[in-house]
């Protein structure tokens, strides 16, 4: 979730892969002859497949975030070294 935070994903692309498990499982089970365990045991998954998906979002929106407070950071830095230096420039002595 942190790679994709750094990529160029939307929310919903970057934890989609999760809901991918859901279609794997589906896919791999003979739907028509499950039994009633079989099937709690779908149900059971399926939730903790979404309560994941839930907690990846929370992960990527979080670093989301950090990346977000790093790059306002970093351009509150380049800014003040620049109105240093534009600063000093002007202040310079001689110069009219």
């Amino acid at each position: 979730m942190k790679i994709r935070a750094l990529q160029d994903f939307s929310p919903s692309q970057a934890v989609s892969f999760m809901w991918l498990m859901k279609e794997a499982a589906l896919d791999e089970l003979p739907l028509r002859s499950l039994t009633r365990e079989m099937y709690t045991s779908l149900q059971t998954m399926e939730l903790l497949v979404d309560r994941l998906a839930g907690m990846a979002f929370d992960i990527y929106s979080a670093c989301k975030d950090t990346v977000s407070s790093l790059r306002i950071k970093e351009l509150r830095a380049e800014n003040s070294v620049l109105n240093r230096i534009i600063g000093a420039q002007i202040d310079r002595p001689g110069k009219e």
